[in-house]
């Protein structure tokens, strides 16, 4: 009956709204611009109650994940990665002086984690599909395991 009672203990514990609520953390979060506005205070004008707001926006590609303010003074925050590979978050809200930290692999899918998931954005990652030849390969090889299948049906027979 105790180990009956873990369970539902643990079970209660990993299904609850604090289990699935907790917030990935990025380094840009906790950045002070110059006029005292932070990373997570850029995510909450932008996105208020966990959805992008009236006066927010977004940006998604491949390689660039940003949200902004389309209201004076425009704070934004993206996080992206340059040609060479290097990853990076931007925090910004005057136009002149944003902090732009380097980031880690890491780091980099838990910003993007957090601004998908702090926004309500929608997640950009490509959804793997076969080409042409790749049908026609996965045709033939079905059809040599049909092949080998019968075969050993009539065998049996």
């Amino acid at each position: 009956m105790k180990l009956y009672n873990l369970f539902l203990l643990l079970a209660v514990l990993f299904l609850s709204d604090y289990a699935l609520a907790q917030i990935h953390d990025c380094p840009c979060d906790t950045e002070t611009l110059a006029d005292g506005l932070t990373g997570n205070d850029i995510v909450e004008l932008a996105c208020p109650g966990g959805s992008l707001g009236e006066d927010g926006g977004s940006f998604i590609d491949v390689n660039t994940i940003g949200i902004f303010v389309e209201i004076a003074p425009r704070p934004d925050y993206f996080v992206t990665r340059n040609n060479v590979g290097d990853k990076f978050c931007i925090i910004n809200s005057d136009g002149v002086s944003p902090i732009t930290l380097q980031i880690t692999d890491e780091e980099f899918q838990s910003c993007k984690i957090r601004l998908i998931e702090g926004c309500g954005l929608l997640s950009t990652q490509n959804i793997p599909t076969l080409s042409e030849w790749g049908f026609i390969a996965m045709a033939g090889v079905l059809g040599i395991a049909g092949l080998f299948a019968v075969r050993r049906r009539k065998a049996a027979a």
